[in-house]
């Protein structure tokens, strides 16, 4: 520890006494033991017989170490300077730093006739450095039979906060525990700390874990193990073989192959041992559509069971009536049916095959063929989708593809549909439309479009829009050279047909591709209106030739526009495969002799399933999940009540 020590002269005394005093007042008392401290401080504050410069100092001292040390001193200051002609930090690096400190402190209490010589620098920083080391200063070290207590160095050296200092308690003295536990609200950083100081006890810790890692049944250290050995083998191999190099490098290349084997097979069985503990990556689960989810086929097994039994057997009512329930399909959107069915031709196997119903792909059997004597229509129910059949085949009528549903909510309004309209919104942007005083580009094109479509669902529609703005981004469409895609919600893809069938029924001059865009638009708008305003279980023969119609149009009328569009070397209207489920759709209405009614393919849409998991089901989700089905329940037969009673 560094020191200041002061020639006893009248001049010294009064700078280290306004230094003192000023930069950390109530040192020395803090300092020292009693009032010992403070009897330094006067002590090189009092007036005393002048010393000569370069004479030993002949005051006389009092007994104490501390002056008889400083004083010892004294007549080493000027001599030690004596040559210097420059003060600055590389002359007096400790003076200078020890200046630097107390006049840039952020509440410094120096003498500012100090502080502002110092920050005058030049020649005026230069004498005070000067007036410091000539007077007051000189480089030491605090050595036996100097109190750390009482020195005037060990105060300059205190800190600024005044008080009391904080003694710790000792720790009492003790072997800890090999390993610590982790406990309460400690941070992995605090953990560490800790880990660091039971460390010093390696061997109660290296002990703990040996018993810990035959308690716990570990085995990955006996897999290094494994390669230690042969690392050990290999190394001394060359020196016992004799022979050939060749020979010697052949079986040296055999043994690595085979011990990398060895440690690969045990690596990935440690692996899968480890995956047992309810981890995601468990046996069984989250291994793709085809082998299923094992808490999904739990499900499942459950559902088949009383699905059975209300086939077979029915359900009694009070008035001992039993009533028999017959089973015509799944309904969901595509990923679930997939996993709950162990499909192995799904939605993402294109360009492999990719329909459950059919053997339809996008190589020899291309499933955007939308001709009524297109290859894949001789392929339907040719072949079951999945090698090991799911729970749910044993509900009677479950035993084939056919019991799969196709949902129109997520085909059309989450897919085909919406896919359609952002390519057309999209090419009508490219050939000029909503021009921009704002610019001339796309992004300012897609937001005059928005303000467009905002101002026509505010006044024509009455509703508002989710979509915030047309973007890049949410279009999906960052460069020309990539097919637009939303995500956008099913009801702004309601709202943002309506709008484009008006905005084309205006006096434009269309080409080739807008005109057939406008005409499978149409089709599509009027074959939706037709499901959800006609009656919600069975279409008539009439109604059904019309749904029939309205869909061929519009697959006929999609993929002209798509394909022009790839002669004029343009990304628009992708061919989904939701585009050929469609179209399964469509040949499900199909006439046929001797059958007066047909389903309605609104009644496999789940809509009202998926937006309940929102806002709506608030009220009911608010007093208990359990209570849903009840609450439900409970405000239909309300509903039905008041209906009856012509109250509402």
């Amino acid at each position: 520890m560094q020191c200041l020590l002061v020639n006893d002269n009248p001049e010294s005394r009064a700078l280290v006494a306004k230094l003192l005093e000023k930069a950390s007042p109530g040192r020395a008392m803090e300092s020292g033991k009693g009032n010992k401290g403070q009897r330094v401080k006067e002590e090189i504050a009092r007036p005393s017989q002048p010393v000569a410069k370069n004479t030993k100092c002949t005051t006389e001292c009092s007994q104490e170490p501390t002056y008889q040390w400083i004083h010892a001193k004294a007549d080493e200051l000027h001599s030690r300077h004596a040559n210097l002609t420059t003060f600055n930090s590389t002359t007096c690096p400790d003076a200078w730093a020890f200046l630097y400190r107390i006049c840039n402190a952020g509440a410094s209490k120096t003498d500012p006739e100090i502080v502002k010589r110092w920050k005058e620098g030049g020649l005026s920083r230069q004498k005070l450095i000067k007036e410091f080391v000539e007077k007051c200063y000189v480089k030491g070290y605090l050595r036996e039979g100097f109190d750390i207590n009482e020195g005037v160095g060990d105060a300059l050296e205190l800190s600024d906060i005044e008080g009391p200092e904080e003694k710790k308690p000792p720790k009492p003295a003790g072997r800890g525990s090999g390993l610590p536990d982790l406990e309460g609200p400690e941070t992995p950083d605090q953990f560490v700390q800790k880990y660091k100081k039971y460390l010093l006890n390696r061997r109660a810790a290296f002990k703990e874990a040996i018993e810990r890692i035959k308690t716990d049944g570990c085995r990955g250290h006996e897999i290094l193990g494994t390669l230690n050995e042969m690392y050990k083998n290999l190394c001394s191999m060359e020196i016992e073989k004799k022979g050939s190099s060749k020979d010697v490098f052949a079986e040296l290349s055999k043994r690595i192959k085979d011990k990398c084997l060895q440690f690969n097979n045990e690596l990935n069985d440690t692996l899968q041992e480890a995956a047992q503990e309810g981890t995601p990556t468990g046996e069984g689960e989250n291994v793709g559509y085809e082998r299923g989810n094992a808490i999904l086929d739990s499900i499942s097994e459950h559902i088949a069971t009383n699905c059975r039994q209300l086939y077979y057997q029915g359900a009694a009512t009070p008035d001992n009536e039993r009533f028999y329930f017959a089973f015509i399909g799944l309904e969901g959107d595509l990923p679930a049916q997939a996993r709950m069915m162990h499909l192995v031709r799904h939605f993402t196997c294109s360009p492999n095959a990719c329909c459950p119903w059919c053997l339809a792909d996008d190589r020899e059997v291309p499933y955007s063929d939308h001709r009524e004597t297109a290859t894949w229509a001789s392929t339907v129910g040719v072949k079951i989708p999945w090698r090991r059949p799911s729970p749910l085949t044993k509900i009677p009528g479950a035993e084939t593809e056919v019991f799969a549903c196709r949902d129109i909510f997520h085909l059309c309004h989450l897919g085909i549909l919406r896919t359609g309209v952002v390519s057309l919104l999209c090419y009508l942007c490219v050939q000029g439309h909503f021009p921009s005083s704002s610019g001339t580009g796309m992004p300012a094109k897609l937001h005059q479009a928005y303000q467009q479509f905002r101002s026509f669902c505010k006044l024509n529609l009455k509703d508002t829009p989710h979509i915030k703005d047309f973007t890049r981004e949410n279009m999906g469409w960052e460069s020309l050279n990539e097919m637009p895609e939303s995500s956008m919600k099913a009801s702004d893809t309601i709202l943002i047909t309506k709008w484009l069938l008006e905005y084309l029924q205006q006096p434009w001059l269309l080409n080739e591709v807008s005109s057939a865009a406008f005409e499978w638009l149409s089709a599509m708008d009027s074959f939706l209106r037709l499901c959800f305003t006609g009656d919600r279980t069975f279409f008539d023969r009439k109604q059904a030739h019309e749904a029939h119609r309205l869909l061929s149009i519009f697959a006929r009328k999609y993929v002209e526009c798509a394909g022009r569009c790839l002669e004029a070397k343009m990304l628009y209207f992708n061919l989904t495969p939701k585009y050929h489920y469609m179209l399964h759709v469509r040949d499900g209405l199909k006439l046929k002799p001797g059958r007066p009614l047909y389903l309605n393919p609104v009644i496999f849409s789940t809509q009202m399933s998926e937006d309940y998991v929102g806002r709506v089901s608030q009220s009911s989700r608010t007093v208990h999940p359990l209570g849903v089905p009840l609450r439900v329940g409970q405000k239909w037969r309300l509903f039905t009540k008041l209906k009856w009673m012509e109250e509402i």
